[in-house]
């Protein structure tokens, strides 16, 4: 009876410590600046990419590889490794265990200018995230402008999209200043763009009811 005491007693005590501090990988494994301090904390971005996401998600574009193993086994051998990886990345995202969003709306318009294109606004829990100390793809702006989601995108984390994104007088590229808008250019993405708090007042956003 006692050890059946101390064996249930034991079980009991790794579930509860898998309940409350579950494996968090590949954040566990990426070195300090690589990550958001807090696994559990919510991040919200945005993608563009072609329509008709939400009801599929997105996915990186690695093949049959583990993304998580990917990250982990760069992780393993030192920032160098993960430069390497996001660099090439931001050159082709062929083979990349990665997904790009974006801290800044303007910066996901310019990626979702083509016909059939749309804005997503995600939201993602930091453990699933790769930071980019080094700023490789968005040079000149500001630290976390561009954001890695590990391996896929779920439909229940992107929590909007932009339904009316092919209308010119809808772009993100707009900017509104005392009643005027301005054009922002499309390929000046390097400048320092401010990050918007919302969605301009001309572009219709659906939210999505089964995100979580």
């Amino acid at each position: 009876m006692v050890v059946s005491y101390y064996v249930e007693v034991a079980v009991n005590d790794v579930l509860w410590h898998s309940r409350i501090m579950p494996a968090y990988q590949p954040w566990e494994s990426l070195p300090p600046r690589f990550r958001f301090s807090d696994p559990e904390r919510q991040i919200t971005a945005w993608r563009g990419d072609r329509v008709g996401k939400l009801a599929t998600g997105m996915s990186c574009r690695l093949g049959e590889h583990d993304p998580v193993d990917v990250i982990r086994n760069a992780a393993l051998l030192g920032d160098e490794e993960l430069y390497k990886l996001i660099d090439r990345h931001t050159s082709t995202s062929m083979g990349s265990p990665l997904i790009s969003v974006t801290t800044n709306l303007h910066i996901a318009q310019a990626f979702a200018a083509r016909v059939g294109s749309t804005i997503y606004e995600v939201t993602i829990p930091g453990h699933r995230i790769v930071r980019d100390p080094y700023n490789t793809g968005t040079p000149n702006l500001r630290n976390d402008t561009e954001i890695f989601v590990v391996g896929e995108i779920r439909p229940y984390e992107i929590t909007a999209v932009k339904t009316n994104n092919d209308d010119s007088n809808a772009s993100e590229l707009l900017v509104y200043r005392d009643g005027c808008s301005y054009l922002l250019d499309s390929l000046s993405v390097h400048k320092s763009i401010p990050v918007p708090n919302a969605p301009n007042p001309v572009g219709v956003w659906e939210r999505n009811n089964t995100a979580t």
